[in-house]
């Protein structure tokens, strides 16, 4: 039958082995979860922290006269717009101002410092006098009834002591502490150290704007939510406030100013519209008179086109000279100029009606950045908010402008066309002049005017009602308060988070040995990957440690390690059962799978059952048995098989009455043509004649080859694999030896087998057993312990 191949990595589960690589790993386990609880108690002990603060806030208006007389809304509210506003810097810089946040304050700790807001025991005022100056922080103590401060800047340290309540200078700052006596007194000569910084405007603005979240919280009800995360609670309270109520301020301001805009406009052009009728009633008068006598025509005619033409030069003149200025204007924004040319272009046509008109909003942005510039920089974000609205307002008038001129234009070609047909006749009046034409364009003209003038003073007087029955539903309806509790570091979270860090790392290192495994593991793993090869028996593990390869069956005869021996002595018997004396020899892989105790133990226990037994130690490079029954190595095997010494000379006698061994004698150069010697096999029949049972304790196969020849031709062939040492590859040497080197009687003993499990129907894994080196050995446990370690193992 062929057996599966061999994978890299253990692909099948088993529980008992995944329990004792988790037994084995406990300790690392438990050093990362103390590694993941550090890491969490560092982070919550040291990380600065953090609160938020939450308000909302309605906005609306009410009107009794839209409702009433189902007038046009000017308030109208637009929810996205109001949050863009509310999310702009100047609206923030507004709200910061009032809170005095120029100067902020702290209590110096060893890792840490803790904010001051609005409760430090002094107050400083200062005077600027270099900018340079500003974002730097001053440590000040109080010592000696004087208060000293320091400044570290760049690689300066600056470190003055002043009196309380007085102006002092420290470079390029004159300040002065304020406190109060009865405070100054209690902190002086205290340890305790306190900071303040400085700080400018744009960089407050833009270091708040970070902790600021504003969203809408219900479109319905249009309602907005404004929060802000810092790290001092009443601070965060203070700035939601301080900025909701900013807006509602904002917002009312600028909804009567809309409305107050509406009507200035609706009085400009009522005005500008009685002008015109002023002016198309003018014209028209002439018109009637000469309608009321027509006889008088050949009077009146050369009279009536006089004045028509003075009049139309004089209009001529005068829109020519607006086109003119409109057109120059019109190229200067389009040709980009710079401010302040636009500015002095501004106020050189202030004169001209329509450019001052229309001109104004923008001639006061850039009055208003002119004034920004001397105390602000071109980076400032007042300066780029300002400048963005003079942008938008050069747009807008581009737009109007342009329609301007297209007006004017028509105009003038109006009034030249009128021109034109004016012809002065004293003979024929209407020869060359349709005066009714004429009469009824500018009767036309006048009606449009003045209905657009009635209109005017309707919308006007609609207005004014709507702005009179105006009343705001602006409203807070959760003001901000400050929260106490921190929102980072989330203790809790923290601990959870890198305890199970800890553990997924500790599990993961598990998994990953699990894999990795190698090593058989039970009777289970020989009989998958060896093809029809018994299992003799299983030898059981201990884990504490004795001297290596001892006889331990002598010691106790009815422990279950002797059980386990004497299993494997009847479970021979199925083997080979013929007559005649036998030969066994117990060989491994490598060295330290516990051949040499099998072979001594096995031997042992078989010397029980009344027969002769010798053991042979044929390991000479690496000889044991002389440990095994604590005596000299002097003479051996070697010594034997190169004729040095006699059989009876070489064999010695144990504790036990039928178990007599040979050691492997003095190391020789070499021990292989020894071992295949003629010799060898002359003294194995000798030995045959006067025992019953010759136990060999051949050299590692999967090392040397010395022992082939031998293991192929005796009667037992037992091949070790130490459960937990013994790596899974070596299954295959055992089964090569058997369909490739002959051996067909050859065995297997499970050595070390782990405790309170059953490998193949034999129940010896309660504790007893064995190991090599220092942390194994053969004690047996005492009770107690082995009822805690079957009960431990029970439980998985």
């Amino acid at each position: 039958m062929e057996k599966e191949k061999l994978s890299l990595l253990n692909d099948e589960f088993d529980l008992s082995l995944a329990l004792l690589i988790i037994r084995k790993n406990l300790l690392l386990i438990f050093l990362f979860l103390v590694l993941g609880f550090t890491a969490a108690f560092f982070i919550n002990r040291y990380s600065t922290p953090k609160y938020t603060s939450n308000s909302i806030v309605k906005i609306g208006d009410k009107n009794e006269v839209n409702r009433v007389m189902n007038f046009q809304n000017i308030y109208e509210t637009n929810l996205n717009g109001e949050l863009s506003r509310l999310n702009s810097k100047k609206m923030l810089s507004d709200a910061l101002t009032p809170l005095e946040l120029k100067i902020n304050y702290y209590s110096k700790g060893q890792f840490l410092n803790s904010e001051n807001y609005s409760s430090s025991p002094f107050k400083i005022k200062f005077q600027l006098k270099d900018k340079s100056i500003l974002n730097n922080a001053f440590s000040l103590r109080f010592t000696n009834g004087l208060v000293s401060i320091k400044r570290t800047a760049l690689d300066s340290v600056v470190n003055v002591a002043c009196p309380i309540n007085k102006w002092v200078s420290l470079n390029g700052l004159e300040l002065k502490v304020v406190i109060s006596n009865q405070i100054f007194n209690e902190l002086n000569g205290e340890e305790k150290s306190y900071l303040f910084t400085l700080t400018d405007e744009a960089n407050i603005v833009n270091a708040y704007s970070d902790g600021l979240n504003i969203k809408i919280h219900n479109s319905a009800a249009k309602t907005i939510n404004i929060s802000f995360t810092g790290n001092h609670p009443k601070k965060c309270a203070d700035i939601v406030n301080s900025l909701a109520s900013e807006f509602l301020k904002s917002n009312m301001t600028k909804k009567k100013e809309s409305a107050n805009k509406m009507i200035e406009f609706t009085d400009d052009q009522i005005l500008k519209i009685n002008k015109k009728l002023d002016y198309y009633q003018r014209l028209i008068t002439p018109y009637k008179e000469l309608e009321e006598g027509p006889n008088s025509l050949d009077l009146d005619f050369g009279k009536l086109t006089n004045e028509l033409k003075k009049s139309d030069k004089l209009e001529e003149f005068e829109l020519e000279k607006s086109l003119a200025d409109f057109n120059k204007f019109q190229n200067a924004l389009q040709n980009e100029i710079d401010n302040e040319n636009l500015y002095s272009m501004l106020l050189l046509y202030s004169q001209n009606k329509y450019i001052s008109s229309v001109g104004n909003k923008l001639k006061s942005l850039l009055s208003e950045r002119r004034s920004l510039i001397f105390r602000l920089t071109e980076e400032a974000y007042q300066v780029k908010e300002i400048d963005f609205q003079i942008k938008l307002e050069k747009d807008d008038l581009k737009e109007i402008i342009s329609n301007l001129v297209g007006e004017l234009e028509r105009n003038v070609i109006t009034v030249k066309e009128r021109l034109k047909s004016y012809k002065i006749s004293q003979k024929k009046a209407g020869a060359n002049f349709d005066h009714n034409t004429d009469y009824l364009h500018l009767q036309r003209m006048y009606d449009i005017n003045s209905e657009y003038y009635s209109k005017l003073l309707t919308k006007k007087a609609e207005y004014e009602m709507v702005r009179a029955g105006f009343v705001s539903d602006n409203e807070i309806i959760e003001p901000a308060k400050a929260n106490f509790t921190p929102i980072s570091p989330q203790k809790k979270y923290n601990y959870m988070l890198f305890l199970g860090i800890g553990m997924a790392i500790g599990l993961s290192i598990v998994v990953i040995k699990y894999l990795l495994h190698n090593t058989v593991s039970g009777t289970q793993d020989v009989a998958k990957h060896t093809d029809n090869i018994p299992i003799l028996g299983m030898v059981p593990s201990y884990k504490d440690a004795i001297p290596v390869s001892q006889l331990i069956v002598d010691k106790n005869p009815k422990s279950l390690m002797s059980e386990a021996f004497r299993s494997i002595r009847s479970n021979l018997q199925f083997i080979d059962n013929d007559e005649g004396a036998k030969v066994l020899t117990v060989t491994s892989t490598i060295s330290g799978e516990g051949k040499t105790f099998v072979a001594i133990n096995l031997g042992g226990i078989i010397a029980f059952s009344e027969k002769k037994v010798i053991i042979l130690d044929l390991d000479m490079r690496k000889p044991k048995t002389h440990i095994g029954f604590n005596v000299q190595n002097t003479i051996g095997m070697s010594t034997l098989l190169i004729g040095k010494t006699t059989l009876e000379e070489s064999i010695q006698k144990s504790n036990l009455e039928n178990l007599h061994f040979i050691t492997a004698g003095p190391i020789p150069p070499n021990p292989s043509e020894l071992i295949i010697s003629k010799k060898m096999t002359d003294v194995i029949e000798d030995l045959k004649k006067s025992y019953d049972v010759i136990v060999i304790d051949t050299p590692p196969v999967g090392i040397v080859t010395d022992a082939l020849p031998i293991i192929s031709k005796v009667d037992y062939p037992i091949y070790i694999v130490r459960a937990h040492f013994s790596k899974k590859i070596f299954l295959k040497n055992i089964q090569m030896l058997r369909d490739k080197k002959g051996v067909k009687k050859l065995s297997i003993i499970l050595n070390s087998a782990g405790s309170g499990k059953k490998y193949g129907g034999y129940g010896y894994g309660y504790g007893y057993g064995y190991g090599y080196g220092g942390s194994h050995g053969y004690y047996e446990e005492s009770p107690q312990k082995r009822k805690k370690l079957v009960n431990l193992f029970s439980k998985g």
